[in-house]
């Protein structure tokens, strides 16, 4: 019965995807905002919505108008695959991403169209592109956020990665305010990315008959000021993430 039901859910979950593709080249073609936010992210949200229904996820945030309210960036934990969907179900918000994303089929478009940043990671010349478009874009468009993934990359879940630095670096330089979030899953095995490719984690996911409980725990607003040192506010962040999520530091 898994397998069918997992056959069944990724059979739908496609579909959606195209149709949803599909919405939003159409959403892209309307030039007026709505609640401040192009119309192809509200159609994100809506997708990240059908998907969680789908799959039983249930997502819980007690805060959510500070993520919705927020100007800036969003420095989440990062520990599943489910993150991106589980943050659009709750408001609009973009991504930095690396550059192969934009070449994936439909998801790809679909990043674009809602202002995802990509960069090269493997190029010095790229990263520092990329830290241009990150001030550019928020200079130019507030809303919604753009969320970065301060562990450059997914972990276990157990415990937070060392954070990297430059995003650090970005919001001290030109004053850009940061809202740390921590996110929990439960049961972690179901989310957790499981070593070699997607699939594994996503037939798990896909058989799973559910719920997946996600928590997403919004903290205080940073405001970094000129004089703040990035690597102080990288620990003061580590610190704070570390000890909402009940989680260690590597």
């Amino acid at each position: 019965m898994q397998q069918i039901l997992a056959i069944i859910r990724l059979a739908v979950a496609l579909v959606i995807l195209i149709v949803g593709a599909l919405l939003v080249l159409l959403a892209c073609l309307w030039p007026w905002r709505v609640q401040k936010c192009r119309p192809a992210a509200w159609v994100t949200v809506w997708l990240a919505r059908g998907f969680c229904r789908l799959f039983n996820v249930r997502v819980h945030c007690a805060e959510p108008t500070q993520l919705r309210q927020h100007q800036g960036l969003i420095f989440p934990n990062h520990l599943s695959y489910l993150d991106i969907i589980v943050l659009l179900s709750i408001t609009p918000v973009r991504f930095l991403s690396m550059a192969a994303v934009r070449n994936y089929p439909l998801i790809g478009w679909i990043a674009h169209a809602i202002g995802t940043v990509f960069v090269v990671r493997e190029d010095e010349n790229s990263r520092q592109q990329a830290r241009q478009a990150i001030v550019q874009s928020l200079a130019e468009e507030p809303d919604p956020p753009l969320v970065l993934f301060p562990e450059g990359k997914i972990g276990k879940g157990d415990r937070l990665l060392p954070f990297r630095h430059g995003a650090f670096e970005i919001a001290v330089e030109h004053g850009i305010a940061f809202l740390p979030c921590v996110l929990r899953y439960t049961p972690l095995g179901i989310a957790a990315w499981h070593d070699g490719h997607l699939l594994a984690p996503v037939w798990a996911l896909a058989k799973f008959p559910g719920p997946l409980r996600v928590e997403v725990k919004p903290l205080t607003v940073v405001q970094p000021e000129p004089v703040d040192d990035p690597v102080q506010l990288v620990a003061m962040t580590e610190q704070r993430m570390a000890a909402a999520l009940g989680a260690t530091q590597s």
